[in-house]
């Protein structure tokens, strides 16, 4: 993938809208309330296909010094088990079915949790920065299956899933959150908070 949506195949995806600013105090309620971001997902037996356009109300600071979540950056937080009670520490660790999968819009990838440190080697991103600094798309590669996590796919079945976009217009960090899901921008913590996926 391209970090473009070029392949006529993300046509048939299922796309969501992700425009909640937090609610929560975390680095300012509502903040960013303009930065929006589409989100395509495409799938097969081995890998989750991700697609998103992200859309910033600053300027794109794509700064070196500033990577992960701490930049311009858009993260996804999985729980292939879909366990909403709550008690899966998506990010943390202590279950192979959660993690969280990131890129930054220097196209660098990173994560945290059992799933990403199990499928990180395999995991791949790239990213286009719009030509006026307005935003930047990324395309992700994410298997299924590695190491400790053995997961099937099959159409039917939902994972949860939220989307984060870190927002970072100082250029000291990160200063805003925009999710899909949660307004409490909780995924990262905790499986309860995220949304469904549905592979269709």
């Amino acid at each position: 993938m391209d970090g473009t949506n070029s392949d006529p195949a993300w046509a048939t995806g299922n796309t969501i809208d992700v425009n909640t600013p937090n609610a929560n105090d975390l680095l300012g309620k509502g903040t960013h309330p303009t930065t929006t971001a589409q989100v395509t997902t495409l799938w097969d037996d081995k890998n989750l296909y991700i697609y998103a356009s992200v859309k910033l109300d600053h300027p794109l600071k794509n700064d070196p010094a500033n990577t992960n979540d701490n930049s311009d950056s858009i993260e996804f937080d999985i729980d292939l088990s879909h366990n909403t009670s709550g008690t899966a520490n998506v990010g943390q660790g202590g279950d192979a079915n959660t993690g969280i999968f990131r890129i930054d819009s220097q196209g660098n990838v990173s994560g945290q949790g059992d799933y990403y440190t199990a499928v990180s080697a395999n995991v791949s991103g790239k990213t286009v920065v719009a030509a006026d600094g307005s935003g930047y798309t990324i395309a992700l590669t994410i298997p299924w299956s590695s190491g400790d996590v053995k997961f099937a796919p099959a159409a039917g079945m939902t994972i949860g899933f939220d989307v984060q976009i870190n927002n970072a217009s100082q250029n000291a960090g990160r200063d805003g959150l925009v999710t899909w899901n949660d307004p409490n921008t909780m995924g990262w913590s905790d499986s309860s908070a995220l949304g469904t996926l549905t592979l269709s």
